[in-house]
């Protein structure tokens, strides 16, 4: 379509800088798109299979459709949902501007997007040739009835544009058949109980940032078995105007899996996890025997790697909050020393 043809290229180039991009998106043929993020860098962040042939995944919230173009790269079957932007969870105020507004274009940093031009997701999506199927609908709408279930979910960004966060991650788990990837807006502060800190605003667009702990006991209260932190990192748009602290969790709904000695390849599971049995150095040998016998020496070694990357991220993590909840009570004792008024200066 574009091969050879020069006429064909100027024009797309000139539709994708008319549109508005929420992610950075390689089409092809020299043309990226001007995306206010660029993810490509930070997919080592987000855990996801290297291989997800013959599954099925369901990407929420897919602004672009980086995430849901990258997963069908993978190898899987991928469906897509959206909404338009004036009906995300605004507060009254903003709403009322937003409707006022002829024609309903939406200002986001700095750009517009006239109204009547293409969505940006199924331009790129038509460029690359994609199958991905895209629906318009709310998260809170979401449910095995109206978009099916899936091996996988995924939700990137978009808990913190939620007034109800724990609500949609009820319907992620409704919609999860084996696991769930999660990212989000963090609040990094120490903190010993699970908590989320309040973002909103008469004009925002941003609610809650839950703290680690808080984000995994969200996943667990929804009904997945287990949710474990897979990364923590600063999200930043390339005007470097934003930067957010973001995490990653996985959820799973039945977690160990029950081994069905198919898989073949070196793509590591979460079935062959070693962190699905009880800590006990017996099981965990067990464990260890009974893959090194069904799969062999080569793939039982590729495991014990990941299993040992899997303990060194979360030994980091935990490292890091307890160095953070240090730090704090150090900046405490030391702001009561200095505080002429303090009770250190008056026993």
């Amino acid at each position: 379509m574009f091969a050879g043809n020069p006429d064909a290229l100027g024009d797309l180039r000139k539709q994708v800088d008319k549109l508005w991009w929420y992610h950075t998106i390689d089409l092809g043929h020299g043309i990226v798109t001007p995306g206010v993020y660029d993810h490509r860098p930070l997919l080592r962040y987000y855990g996801i299979p290297e291989s997800l042939a013959g599954k099925t995944v369901l990407d929420i919230g897919t602004a672009s459709g980086f995430f849901a173009f990258e997963f069908e790269r993978r190898g899987a079957s991928v469906v897509a949902t959206d909404l338009p932007h004036a009906d995300h969870d605004l507060s009254p105020s903003y709403r009322k501007q937003l409707s006022a507004k002829s024609p309903p274009s939406v200002q986001r940093s700095g750009e517009k997007r006239e109204p009547n031009l293409p969505d940006p997701f199924l331009l790129a999506k038509e460029v690359l040739g994609s199958r991905v199927i895209k629906k318009e609908i709310n998260i809170y709408d979401i449910s095995p009835e109206t978009v099916g279930q899936f091996d996988v979910v995924f939700c990137g960004s978009l808990l913190l544009h939620l007034t109800d966060p724990l609500r949609a991650m009820f319907n992620i788990r409704k919609v999860t058949r084996e696991l769930a990837i999660i990212a989000t807006m963090i609040d990094p502060a120490p903190s010993k109980q699970p908590r989320a800190l309040f973002l909103g605003g008469a004009e925002g667009i941003s609610w809650w940032a839950p703290n680690l702990d808080c984000l995994v006991q969200m996943a667990k209260s929804a009904g997945f078995r287990e949710a474990q932190i897979v990364s923590t990192f600063n999200l930043m748009s390339l005007d470097q105007q934003a930067s957010t602290p973001h995490a990653v969790i996985k959820a799973w709904v039945d977690w160990p899996k029950p081994d069905t000695g198919t898989a073949t390849a070196i793509n590591l599971s979460e079935q062959d996890s070693l962190e699905a049995v009880a800590p006990t150095w017996w099981s965990l040998f067990g464990r260890a025997w009974g893959i090194w016998r069904k799969r062999g020496a080569r793939f039982f070694v590729a495991l014990m790697k990941n299993y040992a990357r899997q303990r060194l991220i979360r030994w980091t993590v935990v490292a890091k909050r307890k160095l953070d909840l240090v730090e704090a009570r150090l900046s405490d004792r030391w702001s009561d020393s200095v505080d002429p008024n303090s009770r250190s200066q008056h026993p």
